[in-house]
């Protein structure tokens, strides 16, 4: 995925693209295009995250 614009139809059927580059709420899925977009704020003092594909899960931590 470039840039920021979130294509309008699946770029892989068995594939995901998972990004992160700016601070969020929450999480951001588009499953019917295979987007995860998540940024938690790490580089702001906020919590540390990682996506798990497999069990469809955000993880954190605090830093």
């Amino acid at each position: 995925m470039s840039g920021r614009a979130i294509p309008r139809t699946r770029v892989h059927p068995e594939r995901h693209d998972v990004s992160g580059h700016t601070p969020l709420e929450g999480v951001r899925r588009r499953p019917k295009v295979g987007v995860v977009q998540f940024d938690t704020g790490a580089g702001f003092g906020r919590r540390l995250s990682a996506f798990c594909v497999e069990s469809d899960r955000v993880l954190s931590v605090a830093v």
